[in-house]
């Protein structure tokens, strides 16, 4: 809590050699108000805050820190307590979710669990839960194991109490995805051809599954930039301009994890360029697509299918 009582964080660097101490530029998360606040590490670039915001109502954002010049940006603040969010105290369960302790309504002390979206770094908010019907002070949250939390607080007559708090942690992901509809939009030799494919999962593939194509479309294998899932189903879509050579086999393949970091590639996939007045048929799932009138050539021979 700074000037006006409002919410702000900076980087502190710590010279090893003498110990003294220099600070970076500020940075105001919240500009009405941010006290009692609980900091926890994400990665090496963002952090988790929960604090009481305006109304004193609880409140989490994440706050991304640029390691080049140390500066600090602030992404989409969430309130997780629309009554009140005193006195907060974060504990990592996994990378994704985070426990925290707090005061709320009637001054009573409640828990809740925080989901941080890695793909936008926005928050969402679990059911509250009520440890302390009468006080929930102070609080001083740290991991047992998984699902067990010991939490140290002022309670009833100011005495000092503590609790182990249990979250029920869902059973591990292990199943892959599956991928369908394989599929190009053209075999023009020289065009540009859209790759596509969908994936499913029984659980989740985003935010953090994602997808890599590849293909030896240039006479050597490459292996595309990974790109997250934004969506469960979601599909995967890849736009590459054909080799110029007609009649050469291009292999493609896609690698593929879900949310959970459970792995589903395809087989290796391909495709025969043509020339221009060849390509009036589609390859979907593997099966070729010959509308009325269209000429499709093999060997030397010529059949002319819907005629």
């Amino acid at each position: 809590m700074g000037a006006d009582n409002d919410g702000f964080a900076v980087v502190l660097t710590v010279n090893t050699l003498d110990w003294t101490i220099t600070s970076g530029t500020k940075h105001e998360f919240d500009t009405v108000l941010g006290y009692y606040n609980s900091l926890t590490k994400i990665d090496q670039t963002h952090y988790l805050n929960a604090y009481a915001g305006v109304g004193n109502d609880g409140f989490a954002v994440v706050l991304t820190v640029n390691t080049l010049d140390w500066t600090i940006t602030s992404g989409t603040k969430h309130e997780f307590d629309i009554a009140q969010g005193y006195y907060n105290s974060l504990a990592q369960i996994d990378s994704t979710h985070y426990l925290n302790t707090y005061m709320g309504t009637d001054s009573d002390g409640f828990a809740v669990v925080l989901t941080v979206n890695q793909f936008d770094w926005t928050i969402t908010s679990g059911t509250k839960h009520e440890f302390d019907t009468v006080y929930g002070w102070y609080n001083s949250l740290v991991q047992i194991d998984l699902t067990h939390y010991l939490n140290a607080y002022m309670g009833t007559n100011n005495h000092g109490v503590a609790v182990v708090l249990t979250v029920d942690v869902p059973a591990a992901d292990t199943t892959k995805p599956t991928y369908s509809n394989a599929q190009t939009n053209t075999t023009i030799a020289g065009k540009s051809c859209l790759f596509s494919i969908q994936y499913n999962d029984d659980t989740a593939l985003n935010p953090n599954g994602q997808y890599i194509f590849s293909t030896n479309n240039t006479g050597t294998w490459v292996n595309d930039s990974a790109i997250n899932f934004t969506a469960t189903p979601s599909w995967a879509n890849v736009t590459k301009t054909l080799n110029s050579s007609v009649g050469l086999s291009i292999g493609y393949r896609w690698y593929a994890d879900d949310n959970a970091g459970n792995v589903n590639n395809t087989e290796i996939f391909t495709l025969t360029t043509t020339s221009a007045d060849e390509d009036c048929w589609t390859e979907t799932a593997g099966k070729l697509i010959i509308p009325p009138g269209c000429k499709y050539y093999t060997n030397v021979k010529e059949f002319i299918i819907g005629t």
